[in-house]
Order: C-alpha cells, then sequence, then structure tokens
C-alpha cells in the first residue's frame, strides 16, 4: 500500500509528540491528604443569669394633662342630702366619690382605700392645685374623706378644667379623673 505524503507527515507529527511526552519526568508522588479534623461540638453557653424583676413603675408624664385617664366611668346618684358621683370601673367599687351635703353646703372628696391614718390628698386642675388632709372616718372604713365648701373656687377650677383633674395620695396610684357631667352636677346640687 502506498501512503500519501500527508499521512505520513501526520504519523511522524504524532510519533514525535509522543516521543517528546515520554521525555517529561513523572511528577514526584502526590502527597497523601492529612486527614480531615474531626469537628468537635463547641460547648454550650452558660445559662444567662436570670433578670432580676424591676418594680412596674407608673409612666413619667412631663404634664399630668398628658397621662392617660384612669380607666373607669362616673356614676350619679341622687341622695336625700344632695347628688353624689362615684367614678371606677364597677359601681360596687369606686375610686373616689364626690358626695354633697346640702344641708352643711359641703361636698366631701372620698378616695377609695386602705388608709391607716389622715393622708394628704392633692387635687389638681388646669387652673388649680389644693393640697388638703384626709381623714379617716370611723364611720366610714376604707375611705379618706374631706369636706370642703360647696362655694369654693377649687370646684369652679374642676368644673371648667380642660376635661379632666388629678387626684394624688399618698401610697396610691394618682388618679387622673374626667371631669364630666356627672361632677359638674353634684357642684351644682350644693350651692
Amino acid at each position: 500500500m502506498k501512503a500519501s505524503h500527508s499521512t505520513i507527515a501526520r504519523v511522524l507529527a504524532l510519533s514525535a509528540t509522543i516521543i517528546i511526552a515520554a521525555c517529561v519526568p513523572a511528577p514526584e508522588s502526590t502527597p497523601t491528604p492529612s486527614p480531615a479534623p474531626v469537628q468537635t461540638a463547641a460547648p454550650p453557653p452558660p445559662p444567662a443569669p436570670s433578670p432580676t424583676p424591676t418594680p412596674i413603675a407608673s409612666p413619667h408624664h412631663e404634664d399630668w394633662m398628658d397621662a392617660p385617664r384612669t380607666p373607669g366611668n362616673w356614676r350619679y346618684l341622687v341622695t336625700a342630702m344632695g347628688g353624689a358621683a362615684s367614678y371606677g370601673s364597677t359601681a360596687d367599687r369606686p375610686l373616689f366619690t364626690l358626695w354633697c351635703d346640702r344641708t352643711r353646703q359641703q361636698i366631701d372628696l372620698i378616695r377609695h382605700g386602705q388608709f391607716p391614718a389622715a393622708t394628704p390628698m392633692r387635687i389638681s386642675t388646669e387652673t388649680a392645685a389644693r393640697s388638703v388632709i384626709g381623714e379617716v372616718r370611723t364611720s366610714s372604713p376604707g375611705r379618706l374623706s374631706v369636706s370642703i365648701a360647696a362655694n369654693d373656687p377649687l370646684f369652679d377650677a374642676i368644673a371648667l378644667t380642660r376635661g379632666r383633674f388629678a387626684v394624688e395620695t399618698d401610697g396610691m396610684s394618682t388618679l387622673y379623673l374626667p371631669a364630666w357631667a356627672e361632677v359638674t352636677r353634684v357642684i351644682e346640687d350644693c350651692r
């Protein structure tokens, strides 16, 4: 058989490639891979210390007029001596009462709760503030009361305040009470 020149040239080129490849030194032995490190789980973190309970503090308001209204409603009651308005979540557990005594022309301010002795009571309105000493009467346990003349300007300030007035007593949470119609009605009953 007769081979063509191009076939011979291809065979020679292939042979030369093989010879050259044979002349390249073999690579040194491949290093053995080092063993993969054994992964151990990190120890669990120590338990966090229990938080120390902190007493619940009433939120502080720069202006008491911005404090939220104490939950509840006013309830008006006609009595033989005049009107009365009690404020609270339920009728049987009032927080505060205005009680008219027409015979004496006085209004009793009554803060309901347990008081061991006479305690200061502060009434604040938009335009006036007054501190008085509330008395614990043996005839009415669970009440701190103070009697004020019905024509006292404090009642005008309560009736005309910008929607609310505050009652503060030592040892009790401050009451932020709405100056609704029931309050004004008691004041008018006694004048």
